[in-house]
């Protein structure tokens, strides 16, 4: 009973997290060309796909200026980034 409730803690302060981050900070999660696609099995998760670069998107929560995306030939890839809100 106590290990459901600190997992249950856990869980929920890691997804209040995510939201403070999605609000506050320039990243994948708050583009307007991040695609979210559902893998359709029983764990329920998600690829997410720039639209922009043609690439699957890893570290979707990391502000896009800390971190550099490139392709798998070394390549650097330019991000668009646009708000959802905006």
């Amino acid at each position: 009973m106590i290990m459901t409730y600190f997992f249950f803690m856990m869980k929920y302060i890691i997804n209040y997290r995510k939201v403070l981050i999605m609000e506050h900070c320039e990243c994948c999660a708050n583009c307007k060309h991040c695609l979210a696609i559902p893998r359709n099995n029983k764990y329920n998760d998600v690829d997410y796909l720039c639209l922009i670069t043609g690439y699957f998107i890893s570290s979707l929560y990391i502000d896009r200026k800390r971190i550099r995306r490139f392709t798998f030939g070394g390549k650097e890839l330019l991000c668009k980034y646009e708000n959802k809100r905006g």
